[in-house]
């Protein structure tokens, strides 16, 4: 006999059904007293909402849920359209460490001696790299949201300068997407192409053309386990306790192998089995997403424990 529901909200194009499902089969076998029902977010689901008041119900979202409105229960949300200054924010009241970063303002002054010579400018709400780029220090400037080109990132909510991390000749970032703070995937990135950096002489490192970012077309695309970068995601995930899903990129600085927070994709497109991109990685890269951590049973293993501790 059912004792809670436990229901998982999807977007058909980011998640898949059948992995859901595959994901339900196993929390049926191992915990018959949770009730699971698969919902795409792209419907409103009435009747389910009304079935689920007749015991205590938990609701996670591996996409937002744009229509469904518990009217008993616990819901655990994305992050959607959540600004990087905001996830910066709480990494920071977190001690855990993000490289220097402000939003681009009007009075805002950079000091290279304090942010070196070089800064990342980024969009502070943007996708897949979009709108990235290394800039000299001092040529940092204010534009009005309003007067960049149609199309750019920035439009939205303004742009953020970040301290340059040295990642190596070419960029390199490691994925890591936990669910509940445990890790399902881990991917390493490694820019393809040119050189991001050249030799400038006595150790001065210029940066070129390449991509700023390591999943610009053409970069290498391996799975990975390190220990240190694994835990640090589950710290990162402590942060944020009540989103279901997080897409960490972390980075090290292979000088003095430091660890860098670049973001945390906690907007609900961050799951990777199934969605359209893990299903392209897997056939274009040879990338193991499923195996390298068993991740169908660690998800449902994951579920359980959430739906037995927070069900109401």
């Amino acid at each position: 006999m059912a004792e809670r529901n436990l229901l998982l909200h999807y977007f058909p194009k980011v998640a898949s059904r059948p992995d859901l499902e595959a994901i339900a089969e196993r929390i049926g076998q191992r915990a018959p007293e949770i009730h699971v029902e698969v919902l795409a977010t792209t419907q409103p689901h009435p009747v389910t909402m009304v079935r689920a008041t007749s015991r205590p119900t938990l609701s996670v979202e591996f996409n937002r849920a744009k229509y469904f409105r518990l009217l008993r229960g616990r819901a655990l949300r994305q992050w959607y359209k959540s600004p990087k200054s905001k996830q910066y924010r709480v990494l920071g009241e977190a001690v855990l460490p993000v490289p220097k970063w402000a939003k681009i303002t009007p009075d805002l002054k950079l000091d290279p001696a304090e942010w070196g010579d070089y800064v990342i400018e980024k969009p502070d709400r943007g996708t897949t790299g979009n709108d990235v780029s290394i800039v000299p220090t001092n040529e940092i400037r204010y534009r009005p949201p309003k007067d960049m080109e149609k199309g750019h990132s920035g439009r939205v909510a303004g742009m953020l300068v970040q301290r340059l991390v040295y990642t190596g000749e070419r960029p390199v970032s490691h994925r890591v997407a936990t669910l509940f703070g445990t890790p399902i995937i881990a991917l390493r990135y490694e820019g393809g192409g040119s050189r991001l950096f050249a030799d400038g002489g006595g150790g001065a490192r210029i940066p070129t053309d390449a991509p700023a970012i390591s999943i610009a077309e053409g970069s290498r695309i391996t799975t990975f386990h390190d220990e240190e970068i694994l835990a640090l995601a589950r710290k990162i995930h402590a942060a944020f306790p009540d989103v279901p899903v997080l897409g960490t990129d972390i980075i090290r600085n292979p000088d003095d192998g430091s660890l860098w927070i670049l973001e945390v994709n906690p907007d609900g497109n961050s799951w990777p089995l199934g969605s359209e991109y893990g299903l392209l990685m897997m056939e274009r890269d040879g990338v193991d997403l499923y195996g390298q951590f068993n991740g169908l049973d660690l998800a449902a293993d994951v579920l359980i424990d959430r739906c037995r501790s927070s069900a109401v």
